[in-house]
C-alpha cells in the first residue's frame, strides 16, 4: 500500500502526497478525505414569463452548459486512462447502458456511484377511488437522478460565474 509523504506545497502543512500509479493525489490530515476542488459553473441571465403571472416576466440565472461531452469523448478518455483499445471499451459502455435501461424499464432504481441513483418517475391524474386510476392516466414519465452523497457535496461546494457575454453563449440546453 502507498504511504503518504508530509508536504508543504500549495495545499499547505495539513497535506499529504499519496503516489499511486494515476499520479499523486491530495489528502487533508486533518479530516482524512481529499480537498474539495472548487469548480466554478457559468451562467446566464434569461428573462422568462413569471410562473404565477405570466403578464409579468422575470430574470433568472440559468445555468451555462458550455459544450455537450459526448460518448466517443468519454471512450477516448477512458481508453487512455485504462491503457485498453477504444473498440473494447467502447463495447463495454455500450453493453453497460443497455443493462441500465433494461433495469429502469423493468420498475427498478439503478444506483452509479458517485453519480447517483437512477429512477423511472411519472404522475398521473388523482381520482376519488383507487379503482378509477387506470394505466391510462400515467403521464410525465422521466428519468431522475438522485445525487449520491459525495456529489451532493461537491455541487453543495460549486461556486457560480456570470458569463460576460450573454450574446455569445452557446443555447443553456445544448
Amino acid at each position: 500500500a502507498p504511504t503518504p509523504q508530509q508536504t508543504n506545497g500549495p495545499q499547505g502543512p495539513n497535506t499529504s502526497t499519496i503516489q499511486r500509479a494515476a499520479g499523486p493525489q491530495r489528502i487533508n490530515n486533518s479530516t482524512g478525505r481529499r480537498p474539495q476542488h472548487i469548480n466554478n459553473m457559468k451562467y446566464i441571465i434569461l428573462q422568462r414569463a413569471n410562473p404565477q403571472d405570466r403578464r409579468k416576466a422575470k430574470w433568472y440565472a440559468t445555468p451555462l452548459l458550455e459544450r455537450r461531452v459526448r460518448q466517443a469523448e468519454l471512450t477516448s478518455q477512458l481508453t487512455e486512462s485504462l491503457g485498453i483499445r477504444y473498440g473494447i471499451v467502447r463495447k463495454i459502455i455500450q453493453v453497460f447502458l443497455e443493462a441500465v435501461v433494461r433495469h429502469l424499464l423493468a420498475g427498478r432504481s439503478v444506483c452509479l456511484r458517485p453519480l447517483g441513483t437512477l429512477r423511472i418517475s411519472f404522475t398521473s391524474d388523482g381520482m376519488e377511488e383507487p379503482e378509477r386510476v387506470t394505466p391510462d392516466m400515467i403521464r410525465d414519465l422521466k428519468i431522475v437522478i438522485t445525487p449520491d452523497k459525495l456529489l451532493k457535496e461537491q455541487l453543495s461546494n460549486l461556486h457560480f460565474q456570470l458569463h460576460e457575454d450573454p450574446a455569445a453563449a452557446p443555447s443553456p440546453h445544448e
